[in-house]
């Protein structure tokens, strides 16, 4: 008989060890706030009473799936161990959530008790929800999760229905019906001398799974142009407020409307995201992952380039404002990021909300909580706003008529804090449209303006960022640029500076204030393609702040 020494056994390979000890492990990823963060499924089956052991700050939709892979693994024709498994999805020391872990819980433990075989090199990912019967179902966040991949080389095995999703954002991945179709492919390579990753793609092929770089175009190929249903040309009679909604697209400047009922506050600001250029490729991917973990994605998005535009209902609240960080669930503020959250009767919303939105017009960074390296980028946030200047809304052009008391109007105003008003960068009142503007607003014929206009915007855009290269900044519109030696970053003379300043002493405008209007009046001088913002343009920009 021979007696195994200390020595023999660490000269065994360790895989063999494992394999021993029926073990295997998965690639997947969970999501931190929006962000993916890479994870390991392992499965360990050793002999002992038969129980299911799920480690790694799971919640109680992770511990669920047991039943669920139970289920999917039996009615697909494959026996479930007898025997006490343990379920570790790591990194142990942040929580997870979700049914995304079915599909990568189901083969890590198919292969850990040899009915499937991973072939040697093949670094497996997969995520999705399984049914009772093994059919794979997509779940929320899907193309967030898939950020996760970083290697090219990973087999990544996806549920069908969000194959289009990975191929908009440039993944490599294949789209499975249920889980029969993938242990097939796995079972047909086992059989072969030497499993090779080549061989088990195409027998993945074979089997009918969908691969996404051949399911639809990347995200870069997609047309830039854009089908315009609303016209710059439709505010009739409106010259004051088309140069407004051009400005606040031109420099990215938090705008409030005020008018009479049914002067076309509404329509303006609908216009407003038509005339700003479309979103580059890395802000679409980002809008396209925070809606699919919102799960508010629909195919027109995947194919629909206009910035953000999120109206906000009147009966929304805290969590459906800013969203639920604890469960990946993001708010109306996260959607609209890189475009417009708009507020229409903005006077009617609670005050806890108007107030709760200081810190995101104020902030001008987004900080990646799962970044090693503190990764921080620009996602800018529109804000805008519309209302009446009373309750019965005749103040501005039939004030003889208007209903409302001096008290009523007041109060009716100062139902938005001073600090929201502040923050404003451009004020525009819009009147009843006259006589002229009516026939012509009859026509209802369209020049198709927007084209025209979002153009010369991109332009603007671009002197923007050409000063930000010459000065070595980060990349941001004036709407963005923070507090700081704003007259040396806009090129402004002291002459001009010392006029605005007994401009705003007169007109007791603060000093944020101030900083709103340089802003602004830099925005006009590169609108006209002016190397230093001139006294005109600083007294433009003070017609546009608040007449409260």
């Amino acid at each position: 008989m021979y007696y195994w020494s200390l020595n023999d056994f660490f000269a065994l390979d360790r895989t063999e060890v494992i394999l021993n000890h029926r073990y295997a492990c998965v690639s997947t990823s969970y999501l931190n706030r929006f962000d993916a963060v890479e994870a390991q499924v392992e499965i360990s089956v050793v002999n002992g009473l038969p129980t299911i052991e799920m480690v790694g700050l799971c919640d109680s939709s992770v511990k669920e799936s047991k039943q669920r892979v139970k289920s999917a693994i039996k009615q697909s024709g494959f026996s479930f161990p007898s025997a006490r498994v343990t379920i570790s999805i790591s990194p142990s020391y942040e929580k997870k959530s979700g049914s995304s872990f079915d599909l990568p819980i189901a083969l890590c433990l198919l292969a850990a008790t040899n009915q499937i075989t991973i072939p040697h090199g093949v670094r497996l990912f997969c995520m999705g929800e399984l049914s009772l019967t093994g059919d794979i179902r997509p779940t929320p966040g899907m193309l967030a999760r898939m950020s996760a991949i970083h290697d090219a080389t990973v087999l990544a095995i996806i549920p069908e229905d969000t194959v289009k999703e990975a191929a908009i954002g440039g993944f490599h991945a294949f789209g499975a019906r249920n889980l029969r179709q993938i242990c097939r492919a796995f079972r047909c390579v086992a059989y072969e001398e030497k499993p090779s990753a080549l061989r088990l793609y195409d027998t993945l092929k074979n089997e009918g799974l969908v691969l996404s770089s051949e399911y639809a175009l990347p995200l870069s190929d997609f047309d830039n142009r854009q089908e315009d249903v609303m016209d710059i040309s439709f505010l009739k009679g409106q010259e004051k407020a088309k140069r407004a909604i051009v400005l606040a697209a031109a420099g990215f400047h938090n705008l409030l409307l005020v008018g009479s009922p049914g002067s076309g506050k509404s329509t303006a600001m609908h216009l407003l995201s038509k005339l700003m250029p479309p979103m580059s490729n890395d802000e679409r991917l980002r809008c396209l992952q925070i809606k699919g973990c919102a799960g508010v994605l629909s195919p027109r998005d995947l194919l629909d380039r206009n910035r953000p535009f999120v109206e906000v209902p009147q009966s929304c609240g805290m969590r459906q404002m800013h969203g639920d960080i604890s469960s990946s669930s993001p708010g109306l503020v996260s959607l609209s990021q890189g475009g417009i959250l708009f507020l229409d009767e903005i006077a009617e919303f609670p005050n806890r909300i108007l107030d709760s939105l200081r810190t995101t017009i104020d902030e001008k960074e987004i900080n990646s909580a799962t970044s090693a390296q503190g990764d921080t980028s620009q996602r800018p946030i529109l804000v805008s706003g519309a209302m009446n200047p009373c309750r019965c809304g005749r103040y501005l052009d039939e004030p003889e008529k208007c209903s409302c008391s001096i008290v009523g109007r007041q109060q009716y105003m100062n139902r938005i804090s001073g600090a929201i008003y502040d923050r404003m960068d451009i004020f525009c009142e819009m009147y009843r449209v006259n006589i002229d503007g009516l026939k012509e607003s009859l026509s209802y014929t369209s020049a198709h303006e927007n084209d025209e206009y979002r153009e010369r915007i991109g332009i603007c855009w671009e002197r923007q960022y050409q000063r930000c290269r010459e000065q070595n900044r980060p990349m941001m519109l004036n709407g963005q640029v923070g507090n700081g030696h704003l007259g040396d970053m806009f090129r402004v003379a002291q002459s001009e500076l010392d006029f605005l300043a007994e401009a705003s002493d007169k007109l007791h405008i603060s000093a944020r204030g101030m900083g709103r209007i340089l802003r602004v009046a830099r925005t006009i001088a590169d609108y006209q393609e002016e190397i230093d913002v001139q006294r005109s343009d600083i007294s433009e920009a003070l017609l546009y702040r608040d007449k409260k």
